[in-house]
């Protein structure tokens, strides 16, 4: 996933903003790019999108990521750091593995000789578990850290991405609730890794030249991660990733009850977790949620106890940024008019009528590369906390690869949540717009008959989702945010015409 926030064209002398991972380079790329220069001639790195072969691959993503390799030493104090957690060791000091330069990556890339070679490499450079010295992911840097008599950690710090926040304060408050959110979690008997906080603060060391960088430490993790999606929707021996039918359904039932450990810890808002004062228990705080904030404080909101204020709130957000124009490509006024719509849908939406009394911490992500397993199908740890938000019951609980564990497992009523909750990871696929364009407009349609019951679930034709969506300039023609959006385009005699052809030709929405 990526920021969703704009920033300034990094070529130089081009003051345009843009927004979104279409502006980046790639993700290992600190370039940030307006629609005039994501082109070759200025930025020649944009070749990796014209790789024909893995080994081209391979070496691209090898190279760059040696770049940003080389990018973070020149950021870092490696003597502050293993100063810092030495002094966590009373009386052990250690090494920090990662070199000062690319030399020992670059050897390794040498070594490669076949494509099979080269791909191995680049899924070792994206592996938290990375090669003995170091490697990154999307969003973070892992380095191994080895103490004297043995002991290794892992050091977990942010990249500087191109897209990253202009304001720290969010990274920081980011990094802080994954570390409350994984010491919460260990207490109540899951499968996270022990977080070593540093003293003081989460900042690294830097030179003039680069931000502060912010960083904890881990234990270490040597089981085996699960392949990235490595669940279909339905067990099936043949659409498994690298594992057999026995050791799938070993892992579904230690998730599950994983997941059981968890609804014995509710909480009585939505919101993220953040550390007590003075020590004290963990307590839920605003919303730290990547879809939502990042253009001006407060940042985040809530927290929230009824869960229609959480996505109206949710919603809002996305429409401020569609009427400001900094939020999307596309059409304005189809997009507002989505949007407008989806905030409508979920006024009505009878579930929400429900009160709810307890919420729980979800992961953000529903994929596999989180879990890391033993050869019997258990789970040795469950990372990458960072972005989890508590959430309703039905929301934390509706895996549908679960259901039938939860039954077996005697929690009938996580089961349910599995059949209430069924709506919401299609409600999520077109609230979360990290990019510059928001989802089809059937996906709208879509998601509008599943909530509200008239005709969820079915495939919508990009035909009737386009006559859908013409139908929506009439029903909130009066609507002052389209009437807005119409005014600032210069569209208001448009509008009219559509809007006679609308009443000549009605069509339902």
């Amino acid at each position: 996933m990526a920021y969703p926030f704009q920033k300034m064209c990094t070529f130089p002398g081009c003051d345009r903003k843009t927004r979104g991972p279409a502006a980046m380079c790639t993700e290992l790329c600190e370039a940030f790019l307006c629609p005039a220069h994501r082109k070759p001639e200025f930025h020649p790195c944009l070749l990796l999108t014209g790789i024909t072969t893995m080994k081209e691959q391979a070496d691209l993503w090898a190279t760059a990521s040696i770049q940003d390799w080389v990018m973070l030493h020149e950021s870092m104090s490696r003597e502050a750091i293993e100063g810092e957690a030495s002094r966590l060791r009373p009386g052990h000091s250690c090494v920090l593995n990662a070199p000062q330069d690319g030399t020992v990556g670059m050897f390794l890339l040498e070594q490669a000789t076949t494509d099979e070679d080269n791909l191995r490499l680049t899924e070792l450079w994206r592996s938290w578990t990375p090669l003995e010295t170091g490697g990154m992911s999307h969003f973070n840097h892992h380095y191994q850290l080895t103490f004297d008599d043995g002991v290794k950690w892992m050091l977990r710090c942010k990249r500087l991405r191109a897209d990253r926040p202009a304001s720290d304060y969010i990274l920081f408050a980011v990094m802080k609730s994954e570390i409350q959110t994984m010491d919460f979690l260990r207490e109540a008997g899951l499968k996270i890794p022990k977080v070593y906080r540093p003293s003081g603060t989460i900042k690294a060391p830097i030179t003039e030249k680069h931000r502060w960088r912010m960083y904890f430490f881990s234990e270490y993790i040597t089981a085996t991660k699960l392949p990235l999606q490595v669940f279909p929707v339905t067990m099936k021996e043949d659409r498994l990733k690298g594992l057999s039918l026995t050791v799938a359904k070993q892992v579904v039932r230690f998730y599950a009850e994983q997941m059981i450990l968890i609804s014995h810890k509710p909480f009585s808002a939505m919101g993220s977790l953040y550390p007590g004062k003075d020590g004290g228990p963990a307590y839920v705080g605003p919303m730290i949620d990547p879809w939502i904030g990042f253009r001006k404080k407060p940042y985040f909101y809530g927290p929230f106890t009824h869960p229609r204020d959480r996505w109206l709130t949710f919603i809002n957000h996305q429409l401020d940024l569609a009427l400001n124009h900094h939020g999307f490509n596309g059409d304005p006024i189809d997009n507002y008019l989505l949007l407008r719509d989806l905030m409508a849908v979920i006024e009505e939406w009878k579930e929400l009528d429900k009160p709810a009394t307890e919420f729980y911490v979800k992961h953000v992500d529903s994929k596999g590369d989180m879990l890391f397993i033993e050869p019997d199908g258990s789970i040795a740890a469950w990372i990458d906390w960072e972005w989890a938000i508590v959430r309703t019951k039905e929301e934390a609980f509706a895996a549908p690869l679960l259901k039938d564990t939860y039954e077996e497992l005697g929690r009938s009523d996580l089961a349910a949540c599995v059949k209430k909750g069924f709506c919401y990871p299609s409600l999520i696929e077109v609230c979360s717009a990290f990019g510059p364009d928001l989802r089809p407009a059937y996906e709208y349609k879509k998601v509008r008959g599943l909530l509200l019951g008239t005709g969820g679930g079915t495939k919508v034709s990009i035909k009737a989702a386009k006559e859908w969506l013409q139908g929506l300039r009439q029903t909130y023609r009066d609507d002052p945010g389209y009437q807005q959006v119409l005014a600032s385009q210069g569209r208001m005699s448009e509008a009219s015409v559509i809007l006679e052809a609308s009443s000549s030709n009605p069509t339902n929405a």
